[in-house]
């Protein structure tokens, strides 16, 4: 067991590898990696975080912060995405993309980068892209993408999702 904070209440994480359910959920299952999904972007911090409230798997919202956005380009069309800072000073970006519901995750997957150079490059690698934690189990409590943080483009990169689980 792990105790956790989340929405301003402790939990218990509890992890129990006999339960058979864990077995009824296929594989995960990942997009043929794609170069043109990788792609070079723009990390523009914020003089200040900006505190916000991001809507979780729950239906409810927890608080967090952001602390920047990304520009990019991707198939002709500009997009902003908001960033929070990871601890190695890497980006952590909760995203929805033209996928969901189809192909991928219906709330959104999340990717991480490396640190963003002091120029505030940065590459998106979408084929690092990832499902929530939530995508797994109902049991599990974990923020989606905000609807604001699409990309209008589909994005065939990274995990998808099978109606299955």
């Amino acid at each position: 067991m792990a105790p956790l904070e989340y929405a301003g209440r402790v939990a218990l994480q509890i992890w129990d590898r006999t339960r058979q359910e864990r077995n009824r959920y296929p594989p995960r299952n990942w997009f043929d990696l794609e170069d043109g999904a990788v792609v070079r972007a723009t990390y523009t911090a914020y003089p200040v975080p900006s505190r916000v409230k991001m809507p979780d798997a729950h239906g409810g919202s927890v608080g967090g912060y952001i602390h920047g956005y990304v520009s990019l380009r991707l198939d002709g069309k500009s997009h902003s995405l908001e960033a929070t800072e990871l601890e190695g000073g890497g980006l952590f970006i909760q995203f929805r993309d033209a996928t969901n519901e189809t192909e991928t995750f219906p709330d959104g997957r999340y990717l991480e980068t490396q640190p963003a150079a002091e120029d505030g490059a940065v590459i998106l690698d979408f084929n690092r892209a990832f499902n929530p934690p939530c995508a797994f189990s109902e049991f599990v409590a974990c923020t989606l993408a905000p609807k604001s943080n699409a990309v209008r483009s589909p994005i065939r990169a990274g995990e998808r999702f099978s109606r299955t689980r």
